[in-house]
């Protein structure tokens, strides 16, 4: 087994002085992780922490966050017809789309 500091350096085997029951690292050990063995080490380390599931549950939510985009685009839609309609009718003061908000603000504030 590897052990490691960091992603790029790996810890000094253990060894023993003259047979006594306390191991010890050399502390001037400079071997470091090649390209391969850090990616074979991220993936064991993702793979220990579930990496299918937390991938599973990415996709999920990037199609949940696809699917409230699709929504809102179409709420936005409904909502600028709603506007021309509204507008072309008899209670509207307003000539232009953009009057249509202040119309809103002024009827929100009157309800409350």
């Amino acid at each position: 087994m590897i052990q490691t500091v960091c992603i790029t350096r790996i810890l000094p085997p253990l060894f023993k002085l003259n047979s006594r029951k306390k191991y010890y690292r050399h502390q001037d050990y400079r071997a470091s992780i090649c390209k391969h063995d850090r990616r074979q080490l991220d993936k064991a380390l993702l793979s220990s922490i579930s990496r299918s599931k937390i991938y599973l549950e990415l996709e999920e939510l990037r199609e949940k966050n696809n699917s409230l985009k699709i929504e809102l685009d179409k709420a936005k839609r409904n909502l600028i017809i709603l506007k021309e309609m509204y507008m072309y009718t008899n209670d509207s003061k307003s000539l232009y789309i953009d009057e249509v908000d202040n119309e809103i603000l002024l009827y929100e504030n009157s309800i409350k």
